[in-house]
């Protein structure tokens, strides 16, 4: 969400320190800083990760508050700087890049008007609010009167909110109107007829904890009644209103986000930081273009090869021929759970340290094993920094090694039927068209219609997910660039490593090296794979 991205990614506060005894103390201390100031201005988040210090509190929402937190990520990164990247041990020269592209982003971040944007399709600030108690524990009498406590402070941000949001329209930052066809419900839907239906009464619908008297837990019950029907549903009445009378209307025509004031030059910042790369969008359309032909080749090789006359033909039997389909919800679990512990016999093949904590039925390779699970379970179990370990997920890292984890199935053995390999390839097309798209729509002015048109064109989904993934691409532009960016770095980087070291390349080792940082942007990941083939080099 855009709002959570410039509410957590800035909340950064520097204090003036004098310096150690060297750089590696000096960065270790300015980290610590970061790391409080991040918990003290994000106290959700804070919750989220185990720190109590601040469970009673929301984080303030003004431009000012983001103006100060601004400044003092400048001021973090004026001291970072000061420290030489070669001063450092090579363990930590990892946590400094990082860092100082956090910081960096959070500084231009503000720079745009766009900042004022609290509210789309895909998340909104009032989305942020109601679903605050799924981040925060409800164990004890003092956990509900936290939460209580926070819940007197949504009116005020309610207001803030809205007061931002009429600025920005006066602007020019308003959301397009095509992808905002039905956006008052997801406000007005926060206010329910009955408190057992809100979403903010949510925790108070559970089975009482046993450690809460009957008595107190009919007092605080009745608190939460008080406050959501006397507080916060007219805070969000008011903001439903506002949005009707001054907003709603002013929604824009066009889709692109260059259309609004500095829209070329967000957008281009937009492209950096998704994909942690210098790339532009012309350069990313171009790959895109590139990227969908060949895909388009491999599908109709493989409808050749099944019989058919073209790919469409074959796509058309897959989605209509019922012995594609499973026959019960039963028999695709008990598929799922075959491919999953199929999946799992392959892994030690392909690893060298496997993660340890265990997973539920997810039946991908993308989002289980070797995919996000694999990756971000180990992330977990590596020693980083906490700043890091619980921030540090960059998009074309995370969704690039998932796309990346997709490819695996081939070498494992996964897609062994004609129509398996075509649903591999769907899903590729898919990503593929993602560079096309959307440097489309927001660089070269296309219409949501041409967005439509070149996906129908070209990829296998059906016309209602085509919808709403344009509708995504248009409400956030750039983030859909990074999945297949990064998953073409990582297969680079692993030609590269394959010819560089010929007989000597080991595969587990390779995706040891990949995995065995966390998430990075994708130049710090070619610095760290040029560095481990060099070492590998030079084993005996």
């Amino acid at each position: 969400m855009r709002f959570h991205r410039h509410l957590l990614a800035a909340t950064i506060l520097a204090a003036s320190a004098p310096a150690l005894s060297g750089p590696t103390e000096d960065f270790q201390k300015l980290q610590d800083e970061f790391w409080a100031a991040t918990l003290k201005d994000s106290p959700l988040f804070a919750t989220q990760v185990g720190v109590t210090n601040y469970d009673r509190q929301l984080g303030p929402l003004s431009l000012a508050e983001m103006d100060r937190q601004t400044a003092q990520s400048a001021a973090f990164l004026k001291r970072l700087e000061a420290i030489p990247a070669a001063s450092l041990p090579a363990s930590e020269q990892a946590n400094r890049a990082i860092l100082k592209r956090q910081l960096e982003d959070a500084v231009e971040a503000n720079r745009y008007g766009q900042r004022q944007l609290l509210y789309s399709t895909l998340g909104s600030y009032h989305d942020f609010l109601a679903g605050m108690s799924e981040s925060m524990p409800f164990r004890t009498a003092r956990d509900y009167d936290n939460y209580l406590a926070r819940l007197e402070l949504i009116p005020d941000r309610m207001k803030s909110y809205g007061e931002i949001s009429q600025k920005a329209a006066r602007e020019g930052y308003v959301q397009p109107c095509v992808t905002m066809t039905n956006f008052a419900s997801t406000i007005t839907g926060n206010i329910t007829p009955g408190i057992n239906q809100s979403r903010f009464y949510a925790p108070f619908t559970a089975q009482r904890p046993e450690g809460i008297p009957a008595a107190e837990w009919s007092s605080l019950q009745s608190r939460a009644k008080s406050v959501i029907t006397t507080k916060v549903n007219p805070s969000y009445q008011a903001f439903a209103d506002l949005y009707d009378r001054e907003l709603k209307g002013k929604c824009r025509q066009t889709v692109g986000v260059s259309a609004m004031p500095q829209g070329p030059e967000y957008y281009a910042f937009q492209v950096r930081q998704q994909t942690t790369t210098n790339l532009t969008p012309d350069e990313i359309h171009q790959i895109g273009l590139r990227e969908v032909a060949r895909i388009r080749a491999e599908m109709e090789q493989v409808a050749s090869k099944a019989g058919f006359a073209n790919r469409e033909a074959m796509i058309a039997d897959m989605r209509s021929n019922p012995k594609w389909f499973t026959k019960s919800p039963e028999e695709l679990l008990e598929a799922s759970a075959m491919m999953a512990k199929t999946i799992d016999g392959k892994m030690p093949s392909l690893f060298g340290r496997l993660a340890r904590l265990p997973y539920g039925i997810r039946p991908t390779v993308h989002e289980a094993v070797p995919g996000h699970h694999m990756q971000i379970a180990l992330q977990q179990e590596l020693e980083m920094p906490d700043w890091r370990r619980n921030t540090a997920f960059f998009t074309a890292f995370v969704e690039g090694w998932g796309l990346y984890s997709e490819r695996l199935g081939i070498e494992m053995g996964l897609y062994d039927t004609p129509q398996k390999d075509m649903g591999r390839l769907g899903y590729e097309m898919w990503r593929a068209s993602r560079l096309v798209v959307d440097t489309g729509i927001h660089s070269k002015g296309w219409t949501k219609d041409q967005a439509v048109a070149f996906m129908k064109d070209n990829t296998t989904l059906t016309d209602a997910n085509i919808d709403a993934e344009v509708n995504r691409y248009i409400s956030n532009p750039g983030q859909a660039l990074a999945y297949k960016l990064g998953e073409l770095k990582i297969r680079e980087l692993r030609t590269k490593s394959e010819q560089t070291l010929g007989p000597k390349f080991d595969l587990r080792r390779f995706h040891d090296a990949v995995l065995g940082q966390g998430s990075v942007p994708l130049d710090t990941l070619e610095a760290q794979i040029n560095a481990w083939i060099a070492a590998e080099q030079a084993r005996k």
